[in-house]
């Protein structure tokens, strides 16, 4: 027992296979229901960055996971279908309907084959996905993105949105870069008109410190460039490209 109304299904005297493989199997897809509510955890929290099929895959993952389970509880132990994966099924509905996505692996007619290729996916996926996340809200990465964002301003060819800097400004302070980073100041110089527009407490913080602590750098230097940036324009395009 492990809480009211709570039961493990193993200890079950009257449940009838006799063969070990049913058994095996449903250890194991305990097993995996825990790294799956990881996933489910972990995507709730950085959906929002994730691209569309990075979200359709992973979910897609999730879903096998708690499909496979229930058929396995289905077929050899009979109105064994515990709260842990009926919850994450509704979850997982309720996700499905929210952002308007098709979840194959939640269907009846998805195939068995398929919903084990995607189950077994999950470990592997989940690891990519949360190093690459991790990567992504690194210091260097967040602050390499602003300089982009910055050259890009610079290029008359490119029309980059107040929404854009705003986004790099408040990424780096994700990061963990501090309003203070004299690196961040040097790219933000000429931008803190632009930054005391967002609606973003943050940002307009940066604005300030910004303002008052580059005040000595723009009496005796106004027409100083806020960054010295290589002509590498093409090159700024084809990652920008990429972010968009």
């Amino acid at each position: 027992m492990h809480g009211p109304g709570h039961y493990l299904i193993p200890l079950r005297a009257d449940l009838w296979p006799n063969e070990a493989w049913p058994w095996q199997q449903l250890c194991k897809g305990y097993s995996d229901l825990a790294l799956t509510y990881s996933a489910h955890g972990w995507y709730q929290q950085t959906s929002s960055s994730l691209s569309a099929s990075e979200r359709q895959d992973i979910l897609e993952c999730i879903a096998a996971n708690q499909t496979r389970l229930w058929r396995l509880l289905h077929n050899y132990f009979p109105k064994q279908n515990d709260e842990h994966q009926i919850n994450l099924f509704k979850e997982l509905c309720a996700i499905a309907e929210n952002e308007r996505v098709y979840l194959q692996c939640l269907q009846e007619r998805c195939t068995d084959e398929t919903v084990t290729e995607r189950a077994e996916q999950l470990p592997e996926l989940f690891e990519h996905l949360r190093s690459s996340y991790a990567n992504m809200n690194s210091p260097e990465v967040a602050l390499k993105l602003l300089h982009d964002i910055v050259v890009e301003s610079m290029d008359h060819e490119l029309d980059v949105s107040d929404e854009a800097l705003w986004e790099a400004v408040a990424h780096c302070l994700a990061a963990g870069i501090p309003s203070t980073d004299e690196r961040m100041q040097e790219l933000l110089l000429d931008k803190v008109d632009i930054l005391g527009r967002s609606e973003d407490d943050n940002v307009r913080m940066v604005a300030r410190t910004v303002s008052t602590l580059a005040e000595p750098v723009g009496n005796s230097s106004p027409s100083a460039s806020p960054v010295e940036v290589k002509d590498d324009s093409c090159v700024v395009r084809t990652l920008m490209r990429g972010k968009r």
